[in-house]
């Protein structure tokens, strides 16, 4: 009880510093800004047009906070949209917005779901704050039925704002950034293959950014966007 606790006043000061602006290191590192959200979305939709999901199939937003990927998942026609965060005010700020989804205040690392029960987890903006994000990606795994898709936006901790970040030393609420070179090696250990993987950056230096993640250099990439599939 008291480890759950320390959680919700850790994940408090997350939901202050992100959803109301007050941390200096997303402000600074332009992270929240609405042309990179803009840029998330239409990354978040371009994945979901490669998912195929029935009118049955059980949809999971894990660290939802208030509801950034819920009106893009409706749109794509996805089943029960079953929506989990560990605190309790943007579930509450959400569940006023909308009435078809199911809200559950849970903690990702222990996710309340039995194995093989979901056919989509969708995780956003939200790896980068978890105590153990590889425990999270294990759960993720333990929920998803095989052949299931799991889709992960994440800041890029290589990416040139945030390394200007740690060069300063400035102090971050960002607990796990997961550089994308050991996230994918522990995607692959847990059976989630790559379906598609690319950046997210501003228009006016994407084709600098499309050449070097050619190379495989992600420096002009605030975050990275991937599409999994759950292997038997």
């Amino acid at each position: 009880m008291e480890k759950r606790a320390e959680k919700r006043t850790f994940w408090k000061d997350v939901y202050r510093g992100y959803y109301k602006g007050e941390l200096p290191d997303y402000k600074k590192s332009g992270y929240r800004s609405e042309a990179s959200q803009a840029l998330r979305l239409a990354a978040l939709k371009r994945c979901l047009a490669r998912v195929e999901l029935s009118q049955d199939a059980f949809v999971l937003d894990v660290g939802c906070g208030s509801g950034f990927a819920w009106d893009a998942l409706a749109r794509n026609k996805a089943g029960k949209i079953i929506a989990v965060d560990i605190i309790e005010d943007p579930l509450r700020r959400a569940k006023s917005a909308k009435k078809d989804v199911l809200l559950c205040s849970g903690d990702a690392q222990n996710l309340p779901f039995r194995a093989s029960s979901i056919d989509l987890v969708v995780a956003i903006e939200m790896l980068q704050n978890l105590d153990d994000a590889e425990e999270f990606l294990r759960e993720a795994r333990r929920v998803l039925v095989d052949g299931a898709y799991f889709i992960i936006i994440a800041p890029n901790m290589n990416s040139l704002s945030w390394l200007y970040l740690r060069m300063f030393n400035r102090k971050s609420s960002m607990t796990a950034m997961v550089s994308l070179k050991n996230l994918m090696r522990t995607l692959k250990r847990l059976g989630l293959r790559v379906i598609t993987k690319e950046g997210v950056t501003l228009p006016v230096i994407m084709p600098i950014a499309s050449l070097a993640r050619a190379m495989g250099i992600w420096l002009f990439d605030k975050s990275y966007v991937l599409l999994l599939k759950a292997e038997k």
